[in-house]
């Protein structure tokens, strides 16, 4: 045996192969020991030690050190600083204070934010509790590896992070939040009530939080298909890169699908549905809910509770059930579904379809051509930029076209309708429908298959059609419209002002009633086998073919030739009304009402 004594330098001190005692001092020391059972104090300073076979005490004392053991049953004390301690054998390490890495068969951390690493050894153990290694963190935020083989992992105070390595292991976290690492083979995993939120991790195995206690979360690491179950409280779940289901159970929870292809399912409480993938499926059935898809093309579904459903990137399908829902659509052609309650949808960018039932709907369809249809309620609907159709359906709804060629149909219900700018349709039914159309911006139309249109009622609109097969009728205004049967029984009265007439089919009537209203007229395709034309005003005239007025008055004549059919009223010889037959049909006298 013999006895080294450094000086408060740096030193350089090599042992003997017998036991030796080596005291450095200060100073930044590199002291080797040899291999027999050795005493060893470094002292202050940043210092290097190696140890050989023998059974060593070692105390690294203050500074930064780095101690590597040899393979005898060694007790080593890190002291302060930053430290590095490693040992092969049956190794007993103490960090002290300081963030150290420890690698060994028992490694208590003590103070620090400590890495804590079991090694490779496997003979006989003697002087810890029931003979099983252990690691243990002491306070400061910790993270303890295993090496597989079944030892104790304590966290102690702190958030720590424990990993048995791949063995079954027991696990105790301690206070703070701690997280366990879970292996094919399982964990003993212990954790008191209300000593922190706690996570269970793995890339290898599923998490089914139910069978642990106190457990809060799990993420799932990697990219394999994994699926985490949540318990009866508060979880929050996160998904990994591959094809995952996440699964709340009762409680208000978090499900963040990570970026593979997730499948989230909150169960009961009021949740928080997150996803990134590419194509994610989330679901929530209960409470009030924000379901959050991200990117890719998602299918989001809600039941009862007041959801806020939103699709992020992509084209998504979204349903919300029963409740007073919002929907954001984001980008992509999405489409969304509401319940019977009052429901709220944002569009966004894409074409986007949106249908609600009962309850007064509210929408914004921004950008892209646009599907609305408010189902019952009185709605407010506004198409926003893009070729929108928005139908109220039942209900007193106010529509909102702004923007493009739009189709606003308010259906049942007392409507109010504004096109905007672009060629618009309105299509109306039984109610009092208010339609208000910017002048001079478009060509717009009135379509009706319920009720007669009545264009006097309307403001700057060009075309009125009748559409579907019900027996209906159209009554111009003085402004000059284009009037467009629908093939059945129609009467078409034009109301002065030069309108353009079109049966388009059926058994028509062309209703005149008095000169004025015959100014600029154009009949486009009367049919002789089955439409009239009405002329009250001119009761008792004779048709004259294409002769010549005589001056007596109430003559009507016709030019096959050129279609113009003319009147005289008072009979000064001269025409006091004209119509254009644009098809030129070959009119007699039984083909008008007088």
């Amino acid at each position: 045996m013999a006895n080294f004594y450094g000086t408060a330098n740096g030193d350089s001190i090599t042992g003997t192969s017998y036991s030796d005692q080596i005291y450095s001092y200060g100073g930044n020391d590199t002291i080797n020991a040899g291999n027999g059972n050795n005493c060893i104090d470094a002292g202050d300073g940043n210092d290097t030690v190696t140890s050989g076979t023998g059974h060593d005490l070692i105390k690294a004392g203050s500074g930064d050190d780095t101690v590597n053991s040899g393979g005898g049953t060694d007790e080593i004390y890190g002291g302060d600083g930053l430290d590095l301690i490693s040992g092969t054998g049956a190794t007993f390490i103490y960090g002290g204070n300081g963030n150290d890495t420890m690698t060994g068969m028992v490694v208590e951390g003590g103070e620090g934010n400590d890495l804590l690493i079991r090694n490779a050894y496997t003979g006989p153990v003697e002087g810890c509790w029931d003979g099983t290694p252990y690691l243990s963190g002491g306070n400061g935020n910790d993270t303890l590896i295993g090496a597989g083989t079944g030892e104790y992992l304590y966290g102690g105070m702190g958030d720590d992070l424990l990993n048995t390595n791949g063995g079954k292991g027991w696990a105790k976290g301690g206070k703070g939040n701690d997280g366990y690492m879970l292996t094919a083979k399982g964990m003993n995993i212990y954790e008191a009530a209300n000593e922190g939120t706690d996570t269970i991790l793995s890339e290898e195995v599923n998490i089914d939080l139910t069978k642990y206690s106190n457990i809060e979360n799990a993420t799932l690491l990697g990219n394999l298909n994994l699926w985490a179950l949540g318990n009866g409280g508060a979880n929050l779940l996160i998904g990994n890169a591959g094809q995952h289901t996440l699964t709340g159970g009762a409680g208000n929870d978090t499900l963040n699908g990570g970026t593979g292809v997730a499948l989230l399912d909150g169960g009961l409480g009021d949740d928080t549905l997150t996803a990134q993938g590419a194509a994610d499926t989330l679901t929530d059935l209960d409470g009030s809910n924000l379901l959050d898809a991200g990117g890719g093309n998602d299918l989001l579904t809600t039941g009862g509770g007041n959801d806020t459903l939103r699709g992020g990137d992509g084209d998504d399908s979204m349903s919300g059930g029963d409740g007073s829902n919002l929907f954001e659509g984001g980008t992509g052609h999405d489409s969304m579904t509401g319940g019977n309650d009052t429901e709220t949808f944002y569009g966004g960018a894409g074409n986007d379809r949106a249908m609600a039932f009962d309850g007064n709907d509210l929408f914004y369809g921004e950008d892209g051509d646009d599907f609305v249809d408010g189902g019952g309620g009185n709605d407010t609907l506004y198409g926003g930029q893009g070729n929108d159709d928005l139908l109220g359906q039942y209900g007193n709804d106010l529509i909102y076209g702004h923007g493009g060629n739009d189709l606003l149909g308010g259906r049942i219900g007392n409507d109010t309708l504004y096109g905007g700018y672009g060629d618009d349709k309105y299509w109306i039914g039984r109610g009092k429908t208010i339609c208000v159309e910017e002048r001079n911006q478009g060509t717009d139309m009135v379509d009706s298959d319920k009720i007669d249109i009545r264009a006097q009622q309307y403001v700057n609109i060009e075309i009125f059609r009748l559409i579907e097969t019900k027996n209906l009728n159209i009554f111009g205004s003085t402004r000059g419209e284009t009037l467009l049967g629908n093939g059945a029984m129609n009467r078409l009265e034009g109301g002065g002002g030069g309108d353009r007439i079109e049966g388009r089919g059926g058994a028509d009537v062309f209703v005149f009633k008095n000169a004025g209203h015959t100014k600029g007229d154009v009949i486009v395709d009367f049919n002789t086998k089955a439409d009239h034309i009405e002329m009250r005003f001119m009761k008792g005239a004779d048709f004259i073919d294409g002769a010549q007025f005589s001056g007596e008055g109430r003559e009507i004549r016709y030019n096959q030739a050129s279609g113009l059919l003319q009147g005289d009223v008072n009979g000064d010889g001269k025409a006091d009304w004209s119509i254009q037959i644009l098809n030129k049909a070959d009119l007699a006298a039984n083909d008008f009402f007088l």
